[in-house]
């Protein structure tokens, strides 16, 4: 599923500022360079530093919307199809890793 954030990072402005909205409206103010930043990832882990469980369970929630949002969009990793197909027809065991969230990838 790392093609699911390849398609957030085509929609990263508009992410980031749903992220940033998120994180203000619950009382977390974004100051400095935060405040201009296009990339997810380092508002993501602004909003996990804060001592705030709902903020953290808001943000994780926000993310796997914004991945389920980008699934329409994304693009298979290249050569990902053959490599499982082969490893199964060989009886391999085949394992993936992703940093998408596990209610993305379960779908």
């Amino acid at each position: 599923m790392d093609a699911a954030l390849d398609g957030i990072s085509d929609f990263t402005p508009f992410s980031a500022d749903r992220l940033r909205q998120a994180i203000e409206e619950r009382g977390h103010a974004v100051e400095g360079w935060l405040r201009d930043v296009d990339d997810l990832m380092p508002l993501l882990r602004y909003a996990l530093t804060r001592d705030d469980a709902r903020l953290h369970l808001a943000a994780e929630d926000l993310m796997t919307n914004m991945e389920w949002e980008a699934v329409p969009n994304a693009v298979p990793t290249p050569g990902g199809h053959e490599v499982i197909r082969v490893a199964h027809a060989a009886g391999k065991p085949v394992a993936i890793a992703s940093d998408a969230s596990q209610t993305a990838i379960d779908g």
